[in-house]
């Protein structure tokens, strides 16, 4: 199911027709997603609990609706508004293996944040996913140099 989001995310994030806009289907998925979460805590299926007071951030103590507010715009909005600004620019399958450099990203997060070094495998995860990336724009260039060479082919390239 997580491969199927992905993607339709990253097709659809992409996508230049005329139909839902992709900002819109994200949003869609996020609500969606947010009510079945709220479902799941009210069953109880997700531990889930409220606490009162202030939150704490950089050494201060927020309102709750303030924290709620940053989370859902710093953490949620502009993340999905950029990446699918973003995958409009590169196309669909260069911003899907670009998406996945996000595993990096976390490991460099991990060390400089929390001083927890990365395991060999996180490495050779990483360079997989470098590898990857890079592999795939190789391709697409490739794809486009043999379009301007010869349009015809253009049917036998998709």
């Amino acid at each position: 199911m997580a491969a199927v989001g992905n993607a339709v995310y990253w097709a659809s994030a992409a996508s230049q027709t005329h139909g839902l806009p992709p900002v819109t289907l994200a949003g869609f998925g996020l609500g969606i997603g947010g009510v079945l979460l709220a479902i799941a805590a009210a069953i109880r299926v997700l531990p889930f609990r409220i606490r009162d007071g202030p939150a704490a951030m950089a050494g201060r103590g927020w309102p709750m609706p303030i924290m709620i507010a940053a989370l859902i715009v710093i953490a949620t909005v502009v993340p999905y508004v950029l990446g699918i600004a973003g995958a409009r620019r590169l196309g669909a399958t260069v911003a899907s293996f670009a998406g996945y450099s996000e595993p990096i990203f976390a490991i460099i997060w991990m060390g400089l944040l929390l001083a927890l070094l990365p395991t060999a495998l996180q490495f050779v995860g990483a360079a997989a996913i470098v590898g990857g990336v890079v592999l795939v724009r190789l391709g697409e260039l490739r794809r486009e140099r043999l379009l301007r060479q010869d349009p015809d082919t253009q049917g036998a390239l998709v």
